[in-house]
């Protein structure tokens, strides 16, 4: 098309498939049943006691038991333009899963007596977004030399949410996952800090009376009192739902650079950490000198007390505040926004002329330097890494490194 010199290639994609999906243990179709100890007794002719091993239902099995699907659409374009100045890479895609193979065990009356299905098809996700990349590449001359120089930037936006999940009808619809993102982060909202005896004496609180300086929940169904009623799915994800990134990279008269820019936002991080047992408590980022450790600076600095009447932490304590509103519960005042841009890695480097390097027998040397983790720009207390998808008590921090090196070839 002569309107359209400046489009070099256009490839347009679309794409549709199926996945499918059988984790759950063998057999889950049929009834099963497992060894229950020696629990059936009784008398021998002469007197003594025998016992014979007794069988118990193992799995109550879903005749209509099925795969686990997994439906892909994908539509897209790659694009050339100017004789390469340009290119680009754009993507839409939406993925449903359906059917999900899970267990159940609750939400059923005390009257069935236990006997439904071990396993069903029921919940679904789906996930949507795009991705999209793009590329410029160029040369020019600088001091009689040249200079070639390439940028490439990268964004993908990804939302993952809940479209079936058999919720107990019961419960409040803060606590109900459908329609809730993908691994929302769970706990209480916040209202600051208690200031007053007379703030405490108005207000809702979780089982025994706090202190000033306590973390003051928010009664979200109004009833009085603070329970998991009032918990829920108030926080965002811990993984990011916006990532990008940015490559820059020159050659020029023997010397060549390369850069990577990293980032993510759309995600919370909270200080809590959660435990292996699945409880949520007290880190060092949340609790000053937590088992006999170290404590961040500004937990100590802006703690509440009576000195401090503004502090936007709470009170100092060497161990449990000794009240049922604990501090330490995952809950809003612990969430931080985890967006971040981090220069994951850079090279510099110099490749001497050969001229220089023939009459030593080499082909080529060349000298660099190089960084990885060099620096992060967010909004996270000082030794949380946004990468992390978590925080607790255990994880290995990744490592800042700088090195440098000579590379020969003969």
């Amino acid at each position: 098309m002569k309107s359209a010199d400046f489009l070099n290639d256009l490839k347009i994609r679309a794409s549709v498939g199926m996945l499918g999906n059988d984790g759950v243990p063998e057999y889950a179709f049929l009834s099963t049943y497992s060894r229950y100890g020696q629990k059936v007794g009784y008398r021998m002719v002469d007197g003594s006691a025998a016992f014979n091993p007794a069988y118990k239902p193992d799995v109550v099995p879903s005749l209509n038991l099925s795969w686990e699907r997994y439906l892909s659409y994908n539509v897209g374009f790659d694009a050339t333009l100017w004789d390469g100045l340009l290119g680009m890479e754009v993507d839409g895609f939406y993925n449903y899963t359906y059917d999900i193979l899970t267990g159940q065990g609750s939400g059923f009356p005390a009257s069935m007596g236990g006997y439904y299905p071990t396993y069903i098809n029921y919940p679904a996700i789906d996930a949507k977004g795009v991705d999209l990349m793009v590329t410029h590449k160029n040369q020019f001359s600088l001091g009689g030399k040249p200079f070639f120089y390439g940028v490439s930037a990268s964004l993908t936006y990804s939302k993952t949410r809940w479209i079936k999940y058999k919720d107990n009808p019961e419960v409040s619809d803060n606590r109900k996952i459908v329609g809730k993102t993908y691994g929302s982060i769970t706990g209480w909202k916040t209202d600051g800090l208690f200031r007053s005896e007379e703030e405490i004496d108005n207000s809702a609180w979780w089982g025994s009376r706090p202190n000033v300086g306590d973390i003051k929940f928010v009664d979200i169904n109004g009833d009085g009192k603070i329970d998991y009623d009032d918990w829920g799915y108030f926080g965002r994800s811990n993984r990011p739902e916006l990532t990008f990134g940015l490559n820059l990279n020159f050659e020029w008269n023997g010397f060549d650079f390369n850069a990577q820019f990293t980032g993510g936002a759309l995600f919370d991080v909270s200080l809590t950490g959660t435990y292996y047992n699945g409880y949520d408590d007290n880190t060092i980022w949340t609790q000053t000198f937590k088992e006999g450790g170290n404590s961040p600076l500004y937990l100590v600095e802006n703690a509440w007390s009576v000195d401090n009447p503004d502090g936007t932490f709470p009170r100092l304590t060497l161990g449990s505040p000794g009240h049922g509103g604990d501090n330490g519960v995952s809950c809003s005042f612990w969430w931080r926004d985890g967006k971040y841009v981090r220069l994951k890695s850079a090279q510099l480097g110099y490749t001497l002329p050969k001229k220089w390097m023939s009459h030593l027998g080499v082909s080529s040397l060349r000298l660099f330097v190089e960084g990885q983790n060099i620096f992060t720009i967010d909004g996270l207390p000082k030794g949380i890494d946004p990468e992390s998808p978590g925080v607790n008590n255990g994880y290995y921090p990744q490592q800042r490194l700088l090195m440098g090196g000579v590379t020969l070839s003969f």
